[in-house]
């Protein structure tokens, strides 16, 4: 009934609205349809006509971007249902990896590709497929396809660096790795990785600046920024003077003035100068390198040096100096120095003076490594004593607590004669007559 009355008022209103148009455009006016031509035509007539006309274009203009939108929402139906489908099956194929199924994978993912062939993920998940199955050839084949579509993909270009490095060709890894750079400059994880390729590649001035960048981009930047700079320095010294030892020396004396408390730079400058003959100092670096790092090798390389020119008392006093001010400086024992200085004294016979040199080591803030050195140590000093027991004893110990012994074909050995048999302990004072009795 609403309905019915509706339609009649909006007939009524448009019915009024022509009959105003009439009574107001009574007159005729001359219309000229085209060139040439004239018309004699109520004013109101023409009026309607064009407003008819106009409607009717517009309405037609409405069709037509009605399909149009039509189509493209089905359009847009369909692609979507597609991209869901894909989706599942890349979600399949990730199963088949994780099952390491990576034929399966395979399969699934290349159906994936032929028709979408931009889905960028399904191509990144084929190339790892491949990876898993052991062909990086292909997998790299697939992402360089992936690359020409997406350029300046991140990812596209780490993995395929990745792969590169994987089968042996750094340069171009390094080449994907610059253009992650060109993409984002300031990026840690690209300016790490393109350090250490550099390094490989021998590109150590490319190296040096790239660490410097580095560093200026991190946050905090930290003591392993700074020390891979002087390697890379170093590196790039022994480079540059390698038929040269005398400017070999002057570059790395330059090197260490401006990191004065780096010990590995001051270990390769005391091995130099051992080489060139300067004994005094080279002892000095050598002890220096020890006073800034605790590392016993610097000790060793010291005592070597004394003693392949005979001088066992320069060796024990140099080796004492720098023992005596590592410790002093550092407020505790360096365990492995100590037991240097006692296998030197040792070798030179000073039994009294090892055993002195490790009778208050604690033994509870021992490695196991450190722990098997003083046990041996122990069991030397008691054999030079002439207490086999006493060494057999340490032996005993060494063979049943060092995780270092005790599995290997020593324990298995000396382990059923000492069963037993009473285990001596280290005496530093030398054996108890009963135990010296032969």
């Amino acid at each position: 009934m609403h309905r019915h009355i509706g339609k009649f008022i909006a007939t009524l209103l448009i019915g009024g609205l022509v009959a105003i148009v009439f009574i107001l455009n009574g007159h005729d006016i001359i219309v000229h349809p085209w060139f040439g031509a004239e018309r004699v035509m109520s004013a109101a007539i023409v009026i309607l006509t064009s407003f008819i006309a106009g409607a009717g274009l517009a309405s037609s203009i409405a069709v037509v971007i009605g399909i149009r939108a039509a189509i493209r929402e089905r359009s847009l139906k369909k692609q979507l249902i597609q991209q869901k489908k894909h989706w599942d099956m890349i979600v399949r194929a990730r199963e088949f990896l994780a099952s390491r199924e990576s034929g399966q994978a395979i399969i699934l993912l290349q159906k994936i590709i032929d028709k979408e062939p931009e889905n960028i993920v399904a191509r990144i998940e084929l190339a790892q497929a491949f990876t898993d199955s052991g062909d990086s050839e292909s997998a790299l084949s697939v992402l360089d396809a992936a690359r020409q579509e997406h350029k300046s993909n991140i990812e596209l270009l780490f993995f395929s660096a990745a792969l590169n490095e994987k089968l042996g060709n750094q340069t171009a890894a390094f080449d994907n790795l610059s253009l992650i750079l060109k993409i984002s400059p300031t990026h840690e994880e690209t300016l790490s990785q393109l350090v250490r390729l550099a390094r490989q590649l021998g590109r150590l001035e490319q190296a040096k600046s790239l660490q410097i960048e580095l560093t200026r981009n991190r946050r905090t930047p930290s003591e392993i920024d700074e020390t891979a700079r002087i390697d890379i320095e170093l590196e790039l010294a022994e480079k540059q003077a390698a038929d040269d030892k005398s400017a070999l020396r002057d570059e790395l004396e330059k090197i260490v003035r401006r990191n004065k408390k780096y010990a590995p730079a001051i270990l390769k400058l005391a091995c130099l100068e051992e080489e060139l003959g300067q004994l005094d100092n080279a002892s000095e670096s050598y002890g220096k390198s020890f006073r800034e790092s605790g590392n016993h090798l610097a000790l060793e390389r010291l005592a070597s040096l004394w003693l392949k020119q005979e001088r066992p008392e320069k060796a024990v006093a140099a080796i004492r100096s720098a023992l005596n001010s590592w410790e002093k400086s550092s407020a505790r024992e360096n365990i492995m120095g100590r037991l240097t200085l006692a296998s030197v004294l040792l070798a030179l016979e000073n039994v009294a003076e090892a055993a002195s040199t490790i009778k208050d080591i604690s033994t509870s803030s021992m490695t196991d490594k450190e722990q098997t050195i003083c046990h041996i140590i122990k069991a030397r000093i008691a054999e030079r004593r002439g207490d086999s027991r006493g060494a057999l004893g340490e032996l005993a110990i060494l063979a049943e607590s060092s995780p270092l012994v005790s599995n290997s074909e020593f324990a298995k050995c000396i382990l059923p004669h000492l069963s037993n048999k009473p285990v001596a302990t280290f005496h530093e004072e030398g054996p108890s007559p009963e135990l010296s009795t032969p």
